[in-house]
């Protein structure tokens, strides 16, 4: 929904850049750089109003409330007393005219016309979507242009980043990205903006530099909702439980009571609290778990799995070495689909994987047919993968079949 804004606001920006010079005539440069900034500023204040109504930040009546407040403050920057006088009072009352009914006129049509679901099927439309794709291409050179004459425009480097992201350039997205975040280093949504960019560019890891400005997010907004859940989210890729769950159950508390977004919270933690806790008694329930599996859950799909190790590689392992199994999908991002926590002592073992070992509500085992799936000992006690830790890997992997699929470690990671 948010890119749907971005474009609309960017096609008014350019109709209006067409239509209003001409009509205001010796208050044209003066209006217009006035104006430009506030409808830029009025842009990104209502995309992150979108993002914030999506995430459950805000109620339906908060983001109301806010959104007549800046349609108000717009309305009123608009029409200010300018610093010329027009050449005659019809050219500025057309041009007012102009201003405030064409962005109006749009919206009431997309109201009472169609809904973002439409544009979505709509755009199944392949000349629709090509049309629709050049207009997108076009805002975005205007912008590139713009940048071009003022470089150190940050919101508009921001803009330009979140156009490209709907391209699907990641790579450019991301320049643009840290564009701004060098121009604005102390700010904290834009290195979350940059570290979005560059997540995306890595296929969704967040690994490296992502991180570095995840946390320097947080530590500039201790309190930002978007900081705790990539900082959590991290963390989890890391296998830091403990502290994934810490930073979430911070970001509960900021949630409104009982949104749906503070409920997957909820749900999350309530699995890494499953998690922290069997890592704990592992050791005390190994003979068991050498003899027979999980017990399985009812979940429509599940897959059942036995893992052991190489004896040629016995010697390298320590009985406290934290050993990792989980399911993975063949294309997308790294995140597990499933996962269970072992230590090394436990080989050989048999373990159920499905839906109750999920890190996430979206990224699920059932979701997929087919699978990868890896047993690891990790050196560090890190989930991501480092040199000198052992590896078994076995895919693709039918999800569901009604077989005990055997993972052998055998591999020394490079």
């Amino acid at each position: 929904m948010v890119y749907f804004w971005l474009m609309v606001s960017l096609m008014v920006g350019v109709a209006l850049a067409i239509l209003l010079p001409p009509l205001w005539r010796e208050r044209a440069l003066t209006l217009n750089n006035h104006n430009s900034d506030n409808v830029l500023i009025a842009r990104h204040r209502l995309a992150e109003l979108k993002e914030q109504l999506q995430a459950g930040l805000l109620t339906q009546n908060q983001y109301s409330e806010q959104l007549n407040e800046l349609e108000a403050n717009l309305g009123h920057d608009l029409s200010g007393e300018p610093e010329f006088k027009p050449a005659s009072d019809q050219g500025r009352w057309l041009a007012l005219i102009v201003a405030f009914v064409l962005p109006l006129t749009a919206l009431a049509l997309y109201a009472g016309l169609g809904n973002y679901d439409y544009l979505l099927r709509a755009k199944e439309d392949n000349a629709a979507s090509q049309h629709e794709m050049n207009d997108v291409n076009k805002a975005v050179a205007s912008l590139e242009q713009h940048l071009q004459v003022m470089p150190d425009d940050t919101e508009g480097w921001i803009m330009l980043g979140k156009a490209y992201k709907y391209l699907k350039e990641f790579k450019k997205a991301a320049d643009a990205m840290a564009r701004a975040y060098e121009l604005s280093p102390d700010q904290a949504e834009t290195a979350l903006l940059y570290a979005d960019a560059i997540v995306n560019r890595q296929d969704g890891d967040l690994a490296g530099k992502p991180v570095e400005l995840i946390f320097k997010a947080l530590d500039l907004e201790p309190q930002n909702p978007r900081a705790l859940w990539l900082a959590g989210l991290s963390k989890v890729q890391t296998g830091d439980l403990p502290i994934a769950a810490t930073l979430w159950r911070q970001l509960a508390g900021l949630l409104p009571q009982g949104s749906e977004a503070q409920q997957e919270i909820n749900d999350l933690l309530a699995k890494l609290d499953q998690q922290i806790a069997g890592t704990g008694s592992a050791g005390a329930g190994s003979t068991a778990a050498n003899s027979a599996p999980s017990k399985p859950t009812q979940t429509d799909k599940s897959l059942m799995v036995e893992v052991r190790l190489d004896s040629k590689l016995e010697r390298m392992i320590q009985p406290n070495d934290t050993l990792y199994l989980y399911a993975q999908a063949l294309n997308g991002p790294p995140l597990p689909l499933a996962i269970v926590r072992k230590k090394a002592s436990d080989m050989p073992f048999k373990a159920v994987l499905d839906d109750t070992s999920a890190m996430t509500k979206d990224m699920k085992l059932s979701n997929y047919d087919q699978v990868r799936l890896i047993a690891r000992v990790s050196k560090s006690g890190d989930a991501k993968a480092h040199p000198g830790d052992l590896q078994g890997m076995l895919e693709p992997v039918n999800v569901a079949a009604n077989t005990l699929y055997p993972i052998i470690i055998d591999q020394i990671v490079k």
